[in-house]
């Protein structure tokens, strides 16, 4: 009887004892699952904390860079040298700036230099000034402003463009649209042409190593690899358009007026003023300079290489209360110049930033005109493109162009031109309309 209590007991105990280290260990793993959990909370706050400082560090540094970017700068090249204007920059703006004596010897920057006086320009701006079409470019680190070669023909890399993809789809597609007449949808020699004319333009110099080479349904391209980066752009939007056209996706883009600042817009609007003038034999420097004297604008920019080249600028003109854009107009349309307002100026010379945009007129156009057709193929409408539309825009020697392409048209023009392209096109699509054209 003793034996079997005793062993109760010791049973009992055992039990107990379990029990109570049952609970002790549910408490530990408690205790530790509070903390993991307390732990990753602890963590995951640091990170939100930690990204959001980085962030807010980041935001603090692109606005620091932004004021900079902006403040006003003024000088008058026409007196000094580059370098010292460069300094000057710095020194108003208070931000170091990097450049080498290759630059300060780069043709096209010594021309824009040559006649250029800016006052109260956003430093932004005047860099852009100073650097427009010469291969050159700024850019921004740790914050230090580094003048640099935008397209180098240092550190190129070969690359070999497989096509297959996009021509096997355009053949398709042009297969399908002209229903068994072609089944040839894609010309490599157009589209090497294409590249050369609108990636990095001036840099494609076999000397300098670069170059583009037509293989089979490929292309063997050499250059540095920012330039790469726009031909892979490129090439992918092309395949897309390929793509479209296949399953008959129109996709009409809706382009907008050209969008000025709030800073060109008030420069747009001194223009509107109305004044008198009377100029006989006058040279284009004497009237911008009375022109930019009435509207009261700081910033008058003449490209200096049209100038050059345009040989006497004495001009005769009589204009009485009409408003100084027509003025401009007017005297800058008798030497074949036009004006653009752009970056805190009014730019004066014939050189227009062209794009290049891809018009798909599929539904528009047939193949090839037949009985049931509507007479309009993508050439006709290409060639009344280039006779109505400002014809004196399409010279050879303005990099301007129009090809082909599968029921596309890619065209490469002014902004101002694809507003009235695309406007010319929708008159089609809607089979009514009219819209001004200037006769050039």
């Amino acid at each position: 009887m003793y034996f079997k209590i005793n062993q109760t007991f010791s049973i009992s105990s055992i039990a107990l004892k379990l029990f109570r280290e049952k609970i002790v260990v549910g408490k530990i793993i408690s205790l530790i699952i509070i903390l993991t959990l307390f732990i990753n909370s602890t963590q995951s706050l640091y990170a939100e904390r930690k990204s959001k400082s980085k962030h807010e560090s980041k935001t603090q540094i692109s606005k620091v860079l932004e004021d900079i970017l902006n403040k006003k700068v003024s000088f008058d090249f026409k007196n000094a040298s580059i370098k010292e204007g460069i300094l000057s920059f710095s020194k108003q703006a208070d931000i170091p700036i990097i450049f080498n004596n290759s630059f300060l010897k780069n043709k096209r920057i010594v021309a824009n230099c040559a006649n250029l006086k800016l006052t109260k320009m956003k430093l932004i701006n005047a860099l852009k000034y100073l650097l427009k079409s010469s291969n050159q470019c700024f850019k921004i680190k740790k914050k230090t402003i580094l003048l640099t070669t935008k397209y180098s023909s240092q550190n190129l890399f070969i690359t070999l463009y497989s096509l297959n993809e996009l021509i096997n789809i355009s053949n398709k597609s042009m297969e399908k649209w002209s229903k068994g007449a072609n089944k040839e949808g894609f010309d490599l020699d157009n589209i090497k042409e294409l590249i050369q004319e609108n990636i990095a333009k001036d840099s494609w110099d076999t000397a300098q190593g670069t170059s583009i080479e037509i293989l089979k349904n490929k292309l063997l391209i050499i250059h540095n690899s920012d330039v790469h980066d726009e031909i892979n752009s490129f090439l992918e939007s092309m395949l897309k358009v390929a793509k479209d056209s296949h399953e008959n996706k129109i996709n009409v883009k809706v382009r907008k007026s050209v969008l000025y600042s709030e800073e060109d817009k008030i420069l747009e609007k001194k223009l509107d003023i109305k004044k008198s003038f009377n100029w006989k034999n006058e040279t284009l420097e004497k009237i911008l300079a009375d022109i930019q004297h009435s509207a009261k604008i700081s910033n008058f920019i003449i490209d200096q290489n049209t100038i050059k080249n345009l040989g006497p600028t004495n001009i005769s003109l009589k204009v009485s209360d009409l408003s100084l854009k027509h003025t401009l107009n007017i005297a800058l349309n008798k030497l074949s110049l036009n004006y653009s307002i752009a970056n805190g100026a009014i730019y004066i010379g014939n050189l227009h930033l062209l794009t290049l945009e891809q018009y798909n007129v599929r539904d528009i156009c047939v193949y090839e005109d037949t009985e049931d057709a509507n007479g309009l193929t993508q050439d006709y409408l290409k060639n009344l493109i280039i006779s109505k539309l400002n014809r004196s825009s399409w010279e050879n020697n303005k990099g301007t162009s129009i090809y082909e392409f599968n029921g596309h048209l890619l065209i490469t023009q002014t902004l101002e031109m694809h507003q009235l392209i695309f406007k010319f096109i929708e008159l089609f699509r809607k089979g009514k309309g009219s819209l001004p054209v200037e006769n050039k």
